[in-house]
C-alpha cells in the first residue's frame, strides 16, 4: 500500500495536480496541491511517520532555500489546546532563539486546525529560518504541512503561502453531513 502511494504521488506530483494523503483505511484524507514548480525531494516512512518533502525544480536536499514537508503521523485524538502548548514550547534544534505565533485556528470538514508562524535565528545572526505550519488534528491521525525558508521570508510570500495552506484540508467521509471536495483540491 505504501509503495503504492509512493508512486501515486510520484505520478501526481509530476502531472501538476493535487495530492491527497489518505491514513490507511481510516476514511481521512489530506488534500495538498503540489505548488506550481515544485518537486517530491523526498518519501519516508518509518514507525507509522509518513513525510512527503517537496522543493522547488532546481534545488536539492542538500542545498535548499524553500521547502513544502506533508507530515502525517500515526496518532490522532489531540485536543487543539495541547497542540497549541506543544508547539508554542518547541524549539527548533538549529535556533538560538524561536518565536511562534498562532497566525489562526478554527475548524473545517469537521476538524479543528491551526496555523502557527515560527521564525528563528541562529548565531551567527546570518542565519534565518521562517516556517509556516498548518497543523490539522485527525481522529485517526495528525496532519501538518510546513513551508519553510532559510530566510526571513517577507510579507507577500507569507500572504501567499498563508493562501495556500488554507487551501490545505482534511476530509473524512465517515462524518455525516461533511461534503469532501470532489476535485481533490481542498477548500475551507
Amino acid at each position: 500500500m505504501r509503495v503504492l502511494l509512493a508512486a501515486v504521488l510520484a505520478v501526481l506530483v509530476a502531472a501538476g495536480g493535487a495530492l491527497a494523503f489518505a491514513g490507511e483505511g481510516e476514511g481521512e484524507t489530506v488534500t495538498v496541491v503540489t505548488p506550481e514548480g515544485y518537486k517530491v525531494a523526498s518519501t519516508k516512512q518509518e514507525k507509522g511517520l509518513i513525510v512527503h518533502q517537496m522543493i522547488p525544480e532546481g534545488e536539492t536536499l542538500d542545498n535548499w532555500q524553500e521547502m513544502l514537508v506533508v507530515q502525517i503521523f500515526p496518532f490522532g485524538g489531540v485536543e487543539m489546546l495541547e497542540y497549541e502548548a506543544f508547539y508554542r514550547q518547541r524549539k527548533l534544534p538549529m535556533c538560538d532563539e524561536t518565536s511562534t505565533t498562532l497566525v489562526q485556528k478554527g475548524r473545517e470538514y469537521g476538524y479543528d486546525f491551526a496555523l502557527f508562524n515560527t521564525s528563528c535565528s541562529t548565531a551567527p545572526a546570518a542565519r534565518r529560518e521562517t516556517v509556516l505550519i498548518k497543523a490539522i488534528l485527525g481522529k485517526d491521525r495528525t496532519f501538518v504541512v510546513a513551508k519553510t525558508w532559510r530566510f526571513a521570508a517577507g510579507e507577500a510570500e507569507m500572504a501567499t503561502w498563508t493562501q495556500y495552506l488554507e487551501g490545505v484540508s482534511l476530509c473524512d467521509s465517515r462524518i455525516a453531513g461533511v461534503e469532501c471536495p470532489e476535485n481533490g483540491m481542498g477548500g475551507s
